[in-house]
């Protein structure tokens, strides 16, 4: 992959995304104030990333925030019972300023926010979300797809905890090492987005961010190698997608073998499946009528062959009678 290309790309889509602003309204400034979109890396690979749609966001470390540089985001925390020991150990105080800026424990999230508008209303409040390793089983079923639809407001874990007590310190120092980073979500298919910047960031740390997310990529999920990458872009939520790779090859060796090892694994699960069903039907059907229905199916099979051919051969004699008739 080459960095020019990602800065190229990068600077063409900042001018894309000013000049649509001018045409827009002549108010917007979307490169003077705090309201930069976030920027994303789309990732096409050729196989797909999990069979399923992982709900545990794994962090990326970055070596330029994807967070704009003077406006903190708005960060919530899902607790365990009771919320108010974390607010006051999270909240400003004596210790020092506030860490997080709510605090929700799991039995308010399960009264309070029960309805689809108050969780709604919850994510659109805050810009990151947390939530303790206890508590994340949880959140999948209370928070639903309002949350988990998209990798951008999917809570991420942290340990806010040492034993049975609340950890100020250790709360904050988790919280920086996710503002250092990026989120990536494994999707049950071969499409993600990642975030890599913001639509002001400069270039060239656009650039690096991509460098740190795809050396990830290739590293932890797609077997050490770029092969199993199909095309890499970057878009904003409100522009077309600039592309800065394309695999060379589709399809290689190893990705027909893996077809062909997938095919064979269906192959044998059919041919477990049908045995297991004639195992449970030998427990319900006698022996001598399972053998007299095969042998029934064997003559259907035999009978409708011999029509077949019987219809074919009439076929082939009118045909031959319309070729004699047309001469």
């Amino acid at each position: 992959m080459d960095n020019k290309k990602v800065i190229e790309a990068t600077k063409a889509l900042q001018k894309y995304l000013k000049d649509k602003s001018k045409e827009t309204s002549e108010k917007s400034q979307l490169f003077e104030d705090s309201d930069a979109e976030p920027l994303y890396l789309v990732v096409t690979a050729k196989r797909y990333f999990s069979e399923q749609k992982n709900l545990r966001p794994k962090l990326i470390k970055v070596p330029h925030s994807v967070w704009p540089e003077n406006e903190k985001p708005r960060i919530c925390l899902f607790s365990r019972d009771p919320q108010r020991a974390y607010k006051d150990a999270l909240y400003a105080g004596e210790n020092g300023p506030k860490i997080v800026d709510r605090v929700v424990g799991l039995s308010k999230l399960k009264g309070k926010f029960k309805r689809y508008e108050a969780r709604r209303a919850l994510k659109n409040d805050f810009d990151l979300f947390l939530t303790e390793p206890e508590v994340a089983p949880s959140l999948p079923t209370v928070l639903g797809k309002s949350f988990y639809g998209s990798q951008v407001k999917t809570p991420i874990t942290v340990s806010v905890r040492q034993g049975d007590k609340i950890d100020r310190d250790l709360a904050q120092k988790e919280i920086e090492q996710v503002l250092e980073s990026t989120v990536f979500l494994k999707p049950g298919s071969t499409l993600v987005l990642i975030r890599v910047g913001l639509t002001d960031s400069k270039p060239k740390h656009v650039a690096e961010n991509v460098k740190a997310v795809v050396d990830y990529l290739v590293e932890n999920v797609l077997d050490e190698s770029m092969a199993g990458i199909r095309t890499l872009s970057i878009k904003t939520s409100q522009s077309p997608a600039l592309p800065i790779y394309y695999t060379e090859k589709i399809y290689d060796e190893a990705d027909i073998g893996a077809l062909e090892d997938n095919d064979e694994s269906e192959s044998a699960k059919r041919k477990a499946e049908e045995q297991h069903l004639d195992e449970l039907l030998k427990e319900v059907v006698d022996e001598d009528e399972i053998k007299e229905y095969n042998r029934e199916q064997k003559r259907r099979k035999r009978k409708g062959a011999a029509a077949a051919g019987e219809e074919g051969d009439e076929e082939a004699n009118e045909d031959a009678e319309e070729e004699e008739n047309s001469e």
